[in-house]
């Protein structure tokens, strides 16, 4: 694949990506913050490419809440060092943040 193509592939997937995201509301972001007690979730963030896309969703997420403890737990996350969100579940202002989430956004 050529470059130019790859690129015009590359615009394509994030308007499509980006398309779905703009549905998501603050019960999704909520699932999202409690998928970082998963290590299944957080085992690639030490990379850097995933590591940048999830702090390009997270700071999409934060245009989608006024809730000032989703704020919170998305603010500690974007805190966190380059490659370091999986270790984001020690930091005591995301645990707390966490703590505080309404419960009626539960995984199911």
């Amino acid at each position: 694949m050529d470059t130019e193509t790859a690129g015009v592939w590359m615009s394509v997937r994030t308007i499509t990506i980006n398309g779905h995201i703009a549905t998501f509301g603050e019960r999704e972001v909520i699932q999202f913050l409690r998928l970082f007690d998963d290590p299944q979730f957080t085992v690639d963030f030490s990379r850097p490419a995933a590591d940048f896309r999830a702090r390009k969703l997270i700071t999409l997420f934060k245009d989608k809440t006024r809730n000032i403890h989703v704020i919170r737990a998305l603010d500690a996350l974007l805190a966190q060092p380059p490659n370091l969100l999986r270790s984001v579940t020690l930091v005591t202002k995301f645990k707390e943040a966490l703590s505080n989430l309404p419960k009626s956004a539960a995984s199911p």
